[in-house]
């Protein structure tokens, strides 16, 4: 018994061993691997985002491929324009989200070309010819061919347009292009464009904006000098301020005359009511034989003011009509008549000897 018992134990360490032995060989096989394991999880989300954009290629280039059959497209010329433009956004788009689909990139070349847009047409034939021989598929490879085969006859067709700004440009000029900013580096460089109609713009501060609309045929070339010329200064006058600047537009001597005869007309009215009342005094103090010495007294007094009063009132207004028919007509008139060294003055006047009209003659 105590022999097989101590060959049950050595066989019972032996496999304790053998279990160590093997844990430590796979952690030792397990451990070149631990750097990798937190890349999985991004490489599988890369995969995942690639395969989205794909899918949303796919549909934006079946909806391209569905306008251009609608619209007629490949024909020249083309059957419906703005089918055909939409056809062009779709295939845009989906090169755009997935780059190595070279389908929607031919595509847009060919709608472009039966658009006449032969610039855009040409530049897309050209990134086709460089990007086909890439494609590990051999049938896309031969598009490199026919790309460059349609680059040589767009090529004679394509617009150069050329913006040449001053030399030197002003500090802070920009220019543009159908509204698209031209970097400094394509100033003066012949820019490939579609035909049609074009605006040029180009500003600078403190410069006068420039602005050239101009049409280009297939094959035109032209050159647009922009000149941005300083802006003029204010315009600044020394001649004297006019009555309306001086603060006194409605300060005209006819003006002037017509508030007199107003004020003449008032103190006139005035004067004449002290005599209504003096009247109305006298018949209510004095009887067919006998008056009140004190109301009489205060009828006296009554009528010497209204005597005094209207005097006054009708030498203003005849001052008044006298200044009005003599004055000049307008404040023209007037700084003309100012500046003659002949001029008549017409002035009221009243004092305590009695009331007139002063005319004062200067030669």
């Amino acid at each position: 018994m105590t022999a097989a018992l101590r060959r049950r134990r050595r066989s019972a360490r032996a496999r304790r061993w053998l279990a160590c032995a093997s844990s430590a060989a796979a952690l030792a096989a397990l451990t070149p691997l631990a750097p990798f394991a937190g890349a999985l999880p991004a490489a599988r989300a890369e995969e995942s985002d690639d395969a989205r954009a794909r899918e949303l290629a796919t549909e934006l280039f079946d909806h391209g491929v569905a306008k251009m059959e609608r619209g007629r497209c490949e024909a020249s010329p083309v059957g419906d324009a703005a089918l055909c433009v939409e056809a062009c956004d779709a295939f845009r788009r989906a090169f755009e989200l997935y780059p190595a689909g070279l389908g929607a990139l031919r595509n847009l070349a060919y709608v472009e070309k039966a658009l006449g847009r032969v610039a855009s047409a040409a530049r897309h034939f050209r990134e086709l010819a460089r990007r086909a021989p890439l494609d590990p598929r051999p049938a896309r490879q031969l598009w490199a061919d026919y790309a460059r085969a349609e680059l040589a006859v767009l090529t004679p067709r394509v617009p150069h347009l050329i913006v040449q700004l001053p030399t030197p440009p002003p500090p802070g000029a920009v220019a543009t292009l159908d509204d698209a900013v031209l970097p400094s580096e394509a100033w003066g460089a012949a820019l490939d464009v579609d035909p049609g109609a074009h605006v040029v713009r180009a500003q600078a501060p403190g410069r006068v904006v420039f602005e050239e609309r101009l049409a280009l045929s297939d094959g035109d070339t032209r050159t647009i000098a922009v000149a941005l010329p300083q802006l003029a200064p204010p315009a600044t006058s020394d001649a004297p301020l006019g009555p309306r600047a001086q603060g006194a537009s409605w300060v005209t001597p006819r003006t002037l005359a017509l508030v007199t005869i107003g004020v003449g007309a008032l103190t006139t009215s005035v004067g004449l009511g002290y005599g209504v009342a003096a009247i109305s005094k006298r018949k209510e103090v004095c009887g067919d034989q006998y008056c009140d010495p004190t109301g009489y007294d205060e009828g006296r007094s009554l009528a010497r003011r209204s005597t005094v009063v209207t005097g006054v009132g009708l030498a203003v207004l005849g001052g008044g009509v006298a200044w009005y028919l003599l004055a000049p007509a307008s404040a023209a008139s007037a700084a003309s008549a100012a500046a003659d060294t002949r001029s008549t003055t017409v002035l009221p006047y009243a004092g305590l000897d009695g009331a007139g009209v002063v005319v004062v003659r200067r030669f």
